[in-house]
């Protein structure tokens, strides 16, 4: 869950358009040229549900109906003959709760913008942009001395510059920077963030492309303490984190087409505090989200599934020899059925599963919502 949480700001609904643009390998002629210099997107979407476990609890589990409406926007400038190109993305999503439960609603705003420039043939510098907005329900036991499921409420931002390289005609090598600062209202604690990112992209194929990521950065909190290994707080001390994350993305395409398109993620991720190490882990998972689009009707199926293992810590009585692990599952199933060039009507079910060594850690989640969406 807290991968989920540290790498929304960076997740963005981009519209074909883009998409499509983006996709196009070196060695074909380049049609965005046929488009015009600035392009927009619009997405409106609104719908009503059903979620069975809103606090994701193990136990006295509070269900609810919903209203749903969301929106997107994205601006595009295209390279054109001045080599500067220019991504914007925006998306906004409210929740409303209709039973008199405890949480009453929940609301997501995620901004990206991308802004590259050609220095020579094969050099570019990139700047981005990030800010990002949750009040929601999340799981922050992995963080936490304890089993811990809040109202979470957070502001993101976060941004610089970097540099490009084509290696070949259909590669590219990318440094970029993490400077982030995020504030969090309530018991959880303000940090910044501070690291960098180094990416290699290789398209293939019918419109292909795989992409290897490796992030290191440090993570400073404001007033957090260390722990010891019993999991109590050690006064006079600053808690700060070094974490590093390998990442390896395929999205391929079946045809040319591009009816069939299979995305494949693999990843690895280690933490470790400055303290005992009692906030020590480490943790593997892979996902895979398969996509049919056909005349009127789009399909989409996902699984997931995230491994997390706590060296430093045990469950049980203090005797124990249970070291913590948890694995967290991931579902979604999601049927679009195309009315005319704007609009769509859609199905969508989700479900999310926490299994842990500690019974109180497990949890289940189930979401089903119809609705309808609107692109211009």
């Amino acid at each position: 869950m807290v991968a989920t949480l540290t790498s929304l700001a960076l997740l963005l609904k981009c519209p074909s358009l883009l998409a499509a643009a983006a996709d196009l390998p070196r060695s074909e002629p380049d049609l965005t040229l046929l488009m015009p210099v600035w392009n927009h997107f619009y997405n409106l979407t609104a719908g009503v549900g059903y979620k069975d476990n809103i606090l994701l609890a193990s136990r006295a589990r509070e269900a609810s109906s919903f209203a749903s409406i969301a929106g997107d926007f994205t601006l595009w400038k295209r390279p054109a003959e001045d080599g500067h190109e220019l991504q914007l993305g925006v998306s906004a999503n409210d929740r409303q709760y209709l039973a008199n439960r405890t949480m009453d609603h929940e609301h997501v705003f995620v901004g990206h913008a991308r802004y590259l420039g050609r220095l020579s043939d094969r050099w570019q510098w990139v700047a981005d942009f990030d800010a990002a907005y949750f009040d929601q329900i999340l799981d922050v036991t992995i963080l936490e001395t304890q089993i811990d499921r809040q109202r979470l409420k957070q502001f993101s931002i976060g941004g610089g510059p970097g540099l490009r390289y084509q290696v070949g005609n259909r590669s590219w090598l990318e440094l970029t920077p993490i400077v982030s600062r995020s504030w969090l209202e309530g018991q959880f604690d303000s940090y910044n963030e501070l690291g960098g990112q180094l990416s290699f992209l290789q398209s293939y194929g019918s419109r292909s492309e795989w992409r290897l990521e490796f992030a290191g950065k440090r993570r400073d909190y404001d007033t957090r303490r260390q722990a010891t290994l019993q999991g109590f707080a050690q006064p006079g001390t600053s808690l700060h984190y070094r974490r590093e994350n390998l990442q390896w993305v395929n999205r391929h395409y079946f045809d040319a087409a591009r009816r069939w398109r299979l995305e494949t993620r693999i990843k690895g991720f280690v933490s470790s505090d400055n303290g005992s190490g009692y906030y020590d882990y480490w943790s593997t998972g892979f996902s895979e989200r398969l996509e049919l689009k056909l005349q009127r009707w789009e399909f989409r199926l996902e699984a997931g599934y995230t491994f997390y293992h706590f060296p430093s810590q045990i469950v049980g009585s203090p005797t124990s020899t249970i070291e913590r692990t948890r694995g967290d599952l991931t579902g979604l199933i999601r049927i679009d059925r195309i009315i005319n060039r704007n609009w769509r009507i859609f199905g969508e079910f989700n479900h999310d599963r926490a299994l842990a060594a500690d019974p109180l850690e497990t949890f289940s989640a189930n979401t089903v919502w119809l609705g309808v969406s609107w692109d211009y």
